[in-house]
């Protein structure tokens, strides 16, 4: 059993989803900082006189506002040069760390997103995700590869799929299953033109308190079934993009909040 579980992690795959993988995520990752520096979310850090750490980060240092745009500077960069393999490993680190230092300066900026976003980041410093179609091959840096370990390919299914197993974990409660927390955030959109009437009322509440929860608990199995994988990924996209639409959560609306 052991010999086929590690022959079956180490099992050769084709490089392309990796590279796709790189491409995406690092114009995405870019893409939600630059947003931020464009439209005014960067003044979260730099304009208060005080800001909340979290339990033993107290120490860490208070940013001056150039620092704090030198960091989301260097988030985007690091993003554009991670999607182009440019010196992809310690790029693919940079990243990293760059959103988990902007993680910790402002507790009250936290969204799980950006925390998915840090562990990413991490993960893709260790992946060949730099072996094809990178500027590391062209400029000799790595040797190119047509293939990977099927582990690379595992562990990144298992930390994105492990987001919505606690987020279904997290629904399990008295307050989300009463549907209070919707019926107060969709309440405050009741402004919204044309969906606004529709969001306030009550029956949305429940619905969606309960939608959401069936989606977090099942999407994953279903997006691992070849047969169901189609459908799964058309609900996950009409989710995500209603969550942007609503709530202003995700990727596509870089720093804009409702």
């Amino acid at each position: 059993m052991a010999t086929r579980f590690t022959q079956a992690l180490f099992r050769r795959v084709d490089i392309a989803w990796l590279v796709y993988f790189r491409l995406g995520a690092g114009i995405l990752l870019a893409l939600e900082h630059a947003g931020g520096l464009v439209i005014g979310r960067v003044h979260n850090y730099t304009q208060p006189r005080f800001h909340f750490r979290y339990l033993g980060w107290e120490w860490l240092p208070t940013l001056p506002p150039a620092g704090i745009y030198a960091v989301y500077a260097l988030v985007a960069i690091a993003g554009v040069a991670v999607a182009a393999g440019w010196h992809y490993r310690l790029m693919a680190g940079l990243l990293s760390l760059g959103y988990t230092a902007l993680l910790l300066l402002e507790e009250t900026e936290y969204i799980n997103h950006f925390y998915l976003y840090a562990l990413v980041a991490a993960l893709l410093a260790l992946l060949p995700a730099h072996r094809a179609a990178s500027a590391d091959v062209r400029a000799g840096r790595v040797a190119p590869a047509s293939t990977a370990p099927a582990w690379t390919r595992l562990i990144l299914l298992f930390q994105i799929g492990l987001v919505y197993l606690f987020a279904a974990l997290a629904k399990l409660n008295l307050d989300w299953l009463a549907a209070r927390p919707l019926t107060i955030w969709l309440a405050a959109k009741a402004h919204y033109p044309l969906i606004g009437p529709a969001l306030a009322s009550p029956a949305a509440a429940w619905f969606m308190s309960y939608a959401g929860l069936a989606f977090d608990a099942l999407v994953v199995p279903f997006l691992l079934m070849r047969r169901t994988r189609p459908w799964a990924f058309g609900v996950a996209t009409l989710f995500h993009l209603s969550n942007v639409v609503v709530f202003g959560l995700g990727v596509p609306s870089p720093g804009f909040r409702c």
